[in-house]
């Protein structure tokens, strides 16, 4: 897994396990890091700036407050960056762009998936109303910090747009949607590209590492210091 970070205050870093590398609804007069109240956004219809964005290929993020730490999750055998991972504030969320029909629905699909496989696996999962639209809550079979196994709350959430489909899942304190206004405020600062290849549904979309990492402070060394760790082993 590669990482690279956004500097906090005073040049804190999350270390990585290898490589260093808003849509809010409340009407408070709050300050949100996002960019705009409507995403996540196809990239035909994102009204900020381009260059703002992080791309990283068919997914790029707006409005990446500070203190988020990105991890890229790669594929040991090919090191295609398979996925993206935020961590803030205790919790995570992977975030993974597909392919979809031009029909739409797809979450509605995968939803039902899910859920039976958690349940097979021992989990316990119900449907929630969240902030961008049905949820699964569920708890799910993980590993222990010590080698065994337990229980651990996650959340799926799923996002339909234009012949692409986003899931995101929140783990750790973001389990709890009262803990995760700022990671569901980076979700809602997403942008996909879909790209005009024929693929199939559920056809994971391309990523691929920003074209510039972000700089940490002199002296800092990421890859040093351990494991994020604590991630349970996702349906």
């Amino acid at each position: 897994m590669s990482v690279f970070r956004r500097k906090g205050r005073g040049g804190d870093s999350e270390p990585g396990p290898e490589v260093a590398d808003d849509r809010g609804d409340g009407g408070a007069p709050a300050t949100p890091p996002g960019p705009a109240t409507t995403g996540p956004w196809d990239v035909a219809d994102f009204p900020g700036a381009r260059e703002e964005l992080i791309d990283l290929g068919a997914l790029a993020l707006s409005g990446v407050p500070p203190a988020v730490t990105l991890q890229l999750e790669q594929d040991p055998a090919t090191q295609q960056v398979i996925a993206v991972v935020a961590l803030l504030d205790g919790g995570a969320v992977r975030l993974q762009p597909y392919a979809a029909p031009r029909s739409g629905g797809l979450w509605e699909e995968v939803r039902g998936d899910l859920a039976a496989a958690i349940t097979r696996d021992g989990g316990v999962v119900d449907v929630a109303e969240g902030r961008f639209g049905p949820e699964l809550r569920a708890q799910v079979q993980a590993a222990t910090a010590n080698g065994g196994r337990g229980m651990a709350p996650m959340r799926f959430v799923g996002v339909d747009g234009p012949r692409w489909f986003l899931r995101a899942v929140f783990t750790g304190a973001a389990a709890d949607p009262a803990a995760a206004q700022g990671l569901e405020d980076l979700v809602a600062g997403c942008v996909v590209d879909r790209g005009a290849e024929a693929m199939a549904p559920q056809d994971p979309l391309p990523l691929r590492m920003p074209p510039v990492a972000p700089p940490g402070p002199a002296g800092d060394a990421p890859g040093d210091g351990g494991s994020t760790g604590g991630t349970p082993d996702l349906p």
